[in-house]
């Protein structure tokens, strides 16, 4: 397989719809990431930190990549996931987390990307293969009311949505958190919904919350604590304790 023998990294900022808690200006900060492999194919990744959920900054993730990971993966196979694991590690050691897992993921991205590339394949087809042809686009509600939430959701509906990303987790309240899932259930029960806590629940609360929002029919919980107190949630799941 062509070796990777570039790489190419550059800050790009897109403007945002609406407002967005974790967000400080109306732009998402992002970082691109292409690799160029020994006869000139590319492929892409990105990582996009916003550092009031994760340690992680625009700016660290550049740094991070243009002068410690991007290094370390000149001259490696893309399709050998485990060596581009391996040499990022050997770069940016894990400790108390995977270190720097943003950073590694955009490199992690744009890998998968050119593998397929380079295979004439899609990733999803690499990794086993698409289990539908059919995506569906979910819209994501975020509001400090009530009454905000209702008119993301009709503005929604307006535009075709039916199924929703709902926003849980500080600076909201758990029994808020219930309200707002029991408004979108309610407003479209047929769609497939989901919350994301964006690691703001501790571990207590999860597991307290989980059963609460699956009987109102959310089908999971993204992000529902720090990664150190997920892998506790992960264990009680398997043994029947929480069903998000």
């Amino acid at each position: 397989m062509a070796r990777i023998v570039c790489v190419d990294i550059a800050r790009f900022d897109y403007p945002l719809v609406g407002e967005f808690k974790f967000f400080r200006t109306p732009a998402r900060p992002s970082i691109l990431l292409r690799l160029t492999d020994q006869n000139g194919v590319e492929g892409w990744g990105q990582s996009v930190p916003i550092e009031t959920w994760t340690y992680e900054t625009v700016e660290s993730v550049e740094t991070t990549l243009r002068h410690y990971l991007a290094p370390a993966i000149l001259g490696a196979d893309p399709a050998d996931i485990a060596d581009i694991h391996a040499r990022m590690e050997r770069a940016i050691r894990p400790s108390f987390s995977v270190g720097q897992p943003l950073s590694k993921a955009a490199i992690d991205l744009a890998c998968y990307d050119l593998w397929g590339k380079q295979m004439r394949r899609s990733v999803s087809d690499i990794l086993g293969g698409a289990k539908t042809s059919e995506v569906k686009l979910s819209w994501t509600v975020q509001s400090p009311t009530i009454q905000g939430a209702q008119e993301q959701l009709l503005l929604a509906r307006s535009q075709g949505y039916t199924n929703f990303n709902i926003k849980i987790g500080y600076p909201q309240t758990p029994a808020y958190d219930q309200e707002l899932v029991q408004t979108v259930m309610s407003f479209a029960p047929n769609g497939f919904h989901w919350a994301d806590a964006n690691t703001s629940y501790d571990l207590e609360t999860a597991l307290l919350m989980a059963p609460k929002l699956a009987d109102l029919g959310l089908k999971a919980i993204e992000s529902r604590c720090r990664p150190i107190e997920s892998a506790a949630i992960n264990r009680s799941s398997a043994r029947g304790r929480c069903r998000c």
